[in-house]
C-alpha cells in the first residue's frame, strides 16, 4: 500500500494579542481563474472573519474589476508560456515606484507573497520593502516551474530570498523544488478547502439520469494528462453501459485530446467549459468518480480536495503532488501516469463495485475536514506571529 503524509503545518499554536493588517501579493492574473490566486482568495476571506485587515495587490487584465476595496490592482498582464502552461503575469518593472508608494501608504505589517519570484509584483514588492514592513513572508506553490533556476536566476535571486522571514511551501514536492535552487527551512502549510461550499451544493440535474458520473475538472492543457482519460473511458464504454464521462475546464482542448475523440466517438462524453465555481461544485456533487490524470508538475493538486469535499471516489496519477495527500485505496486510488490500460483497469472494478467506492469516497470526506480553510488560515497565522514575534 502506497502510504502518505498528512501535509499540515508544524507551527505550535500561539495567541496572537493584535490585529494585523497583512498585504497578500499575486504575481498572476487576478482576474483569470488559478489555484493560487483561489488560495490567496481564501486566506483574505478567513483573516477577514477573524478580525484582521488584509488587502490583495495584484495585476489584472481587466482594468475596472468587480473585486471589493480589499483589492488593489497593480497594471496589466502579458502571457508567458511555462511547462505546459500559459503564466499570465506583469513583467512591468515601471511599477516598482508605485508598489514602494504603496508600501509606505498601508503600513502592512506583513508582506505576504505568493510565488515571490514569478513576476514583476512579488518580484519589486520584496525588492522595495526593506525597512517599510516587519515582517516578509513567502508561499512557493509550484513543484517545477521556470527553467530560469537553472539558467542562473537563483544567483540573481538569493539576495532577496535572504529577505525574507518566513517561507511556506504548500507540500513536500513544492519545498523540494524551490530548495533545490534556493536552500533553507521551510514550512509546509497546504492549501485548504472550502467545506460549506460543498456541503450546500446540490446535484446538477440533467446529470441525474442514472448513468454513472466521472468527472475531469482542470484545464485543457497536455500535462493534465485528460488524453489518457479520453482513451481509458473509450475503452470503459466498449463493455459498459450507462457510463458518462464529463470534461470541465478552461481553454481549448489539447489537440491529442481532441483527435481521439475525433476517432472514437463522442458518445456519453459532455464537455463543459468556462463554468463558475458553482456549477463547478454542483458537478462534484453530481460525480460517481473523480479522476486527475496528470502527468507530472503537480504540487499539490487542490481538485483532490474538492472531490474529497463532496465525498467522490479518486482516482489519481501516482505523481508526487498528489501521492502526498492520497492514501491508495483508502481515500483514493493512484494510477501509474500515462498507463490508459491501467486506468481503465482501475474505473472497470470502481464502476462495478457501489460499495468500494461510498467507503473510499468517505475516508476522502473525513480527510478534507482537516484541510477545511479554517484550519489552514490559522496555519498561516501561527507562522506569522512566529517568525514575526507578534
Amino acid at each position: 500500500m502506497v502510504r502518505a503524509q498528512l501535509i499540515t503545518g508544524g507551527v505550535p499554536p500561539h495567541i496572537m494579542d493584535r490585529n494585523l493588517h497583512i498585504g497578500l501579493f499575486s504575481p498572476y492574473d487576478f482576474s483569470s481563474h488559478g489555484g493560487v490566486n483561489q488560495h490567496i482568495k481564501n486566506l483574505q476571506k478567513q483573516f477577514l472573519l477573524q478580525g484582521h485587515s488584509c488587502k490583495i495587490v495584484a495585476p489584472s487584465s481587466i482594468e475596472h474589476t468587480s473585486i471589493d476595496r480589499n483589492f488593489i490592482r497593480m497594471g496589466g498582464v502579458v502571457p508567458i508560456r511555462s511547462r505546459g502552461s500559459v503564466a499570465r503575469i506583469s513583467l512591468s518593472l515601471w511599477l516598482m515606484p508605485k508598489i514602494k508608494s504603496l508600501l509606505a501608504q498601508e503600513g502592512f505589517d506583513v508582506l505576504h507573497l505568493h510565488e515571490p519570484f514569478a513576476g514583476a509584483i512579488t518580484a519589486s514588492a520584496l525588492s522595495v520593502s526593506s525597512g517599510t514592513v516587519p515582517v516578509k513572508v513567502a508561499t512557493f506553490h509550484t513543484s517545477n516551474g521556470t527553467n530560469l533556476y537553472k539558467l542562473g536566476f537563483a544567483k540573481l535571486a538569493a539576495p532577496y530570498f535572504r529577505k525574507l522571514d518566513g517561507r511556506i511551501a504548500v507540500s513536500p514536492s513544492a519545498r523540494d523544488f524551490i530548495a533545490r535552487h534556493l536552500y533553507s527551512e521551510f514550512e509546509i502549510i497546504p492549501n485548504g478547502i472550502d467545506l460549506e461550499e460543498y456541503d450546500i451544493a446540490e446535484p446538477a440535474k440533467e446529470l441525474m439520469d442514472g448513468k454513472l458520473n466521472i468527472l475531469f475538472v482542470g484545464r485543457f492543457e497536455q500535462r493534465k494528462g485528460l488524453r489518457y482519460l479520453i482513451s481509458a473511458y473509450c475503452n470503459l464504454r466498449r463493455s459498459l453501459d450507462g457510463v458518462r464521462l464529463i470534461i470541465a475546464g478552461s481553454g481549448e482542448l489539447d489537440p491529442d485530446s481532441a483527435r481521439i475523440i475525433a476517432e472514437r466517438g463522442s458518445e456519453d462524453i459532455l464537455l463543459k467549459v468556462g463554468i463558475s465555481d458553482e456549477y463547478k461544485a454542483s458537478l462534484f456533487r453530481s460525480a460517481d468518480i473523480f479522476c486527475a490524470p496528470s502527468t507530472g508538475n503537480e504540487s499539490f493538486g487542490i481538485v483532490l480536495l474538492e472531490a474529497m469535499a463532496t465525498s467522490t471516489t479518486i482516482v489519481a496519477s501516482n505523481i508526487n503532488g498528489y501521492s502526498s495527500l492520497i492514501i491508495n485505496e483508502e481515500d483514493g486510488f493512484l494510477c501509474p501516469p500515462k498507463d490508459e490500460n491501467a486506468l481503465t483497469e482501475i474505473l472497470i472494478r470502481l464502476v462495478g463495485d457501489k460499495a468500494m467506492r461510498e467507503r473510499v469516497g468517505q475516508s476522502g470526506r473525513k480527510k478534507a475536514r482537516d484541510f477545511s480553510w479554517d484550519i489552514v488560515s490559522r496555519k498561516v497565522l501561527d507562522y506569522y506571529s512566529l517568525v514575526g514575534r507578534f
